[in-house]
């Protein structure tokens, strides 16, 4: 009977953990989703700064390369002759351009540092997740172990007949079965019509 009952307790237990598991497990799909998201909008801002920093590269050629032109060679926005009077404007366009593309990377590293943050969070949230479902696996196995050894015991001991007791024990089960018998017919003859009647 006790082991009966710990089989019951330890099931209940079991059922309980595995409710839980599931909460677990939608919570840790839920957070994996989420990071894999965050991923693909991180790859996406680290190919604008690429595409950014390729351009900033280019014009920071076409700077020196106007550095070093001298007066008279061919443009290479416009495909023109490059005065020395006009060379300032060829000049400050690829500045300005080049800072516009420092501002890009600048604004897209900060964007990639909030969501690095968010992804850490979200990457600690499944780490967290990943090892409660592991620790629920393990007491669900330690639980179901148990429960086999006390159906072994259950039924090892169910093999086991009644003993016999000694005679002594016989007989006075005997005598109080005759005692119980004849107290019947006692109270039947007093519960009945009198024998004067």
């Amino acid at each position: 009977v006790d082991l009966v009952s710990k089989v019951e307790e330890k099931e209940a237990k079991i059922n309980a953990v595995k409710k839980n598991l599931v909460a677990v497990r939608e919570a840790c799909e839920s957070a994996r989703e989420h990071r894999n998201s965050i991923t693909s909008v991180i790859q996406q801002h680290n190919l604008t700064i690429k595409t950014a920093q390729a351009e900033l590269d280019r014009q920071l050629k076409q700077i020196d390369k106007l550095n070093k032109l001298e007066d008279g060679a061919e443009c290479p926005v416009c495909m023109g002759i490059i005065k020395k009077d006009s060379y300032g404007k060829v000049l400050k366009h690829s500045h300005d351009s080049a800072e516009e593309q420092r501002i890009v990377i600048r604004n897209e590293s900060n964007v990639i540092k909030t969501h690095d943050e968010e992804l850490a969070k979200k990457n600690q949230s499944v780490t967290l997740s990943q090892k409660s479902i592991t620790e629920a696996e393990s007491t669900i196995s330690l639980f179901e172990g148990e429960i086999r050894e006390h159906r072994k015991e259950i039924t090892r001991l169910s093999a086991i007949s009644k003993p016999e007791g000694n005679s002594t024990e016989q007989v006075l089960e005997a005598e109080i079965t005759e005692l119980k018998r004849q107290a019947k017919v006692l109270k039947e003859e007093c519960e009945g019509n009198s024998p004067y009647f």
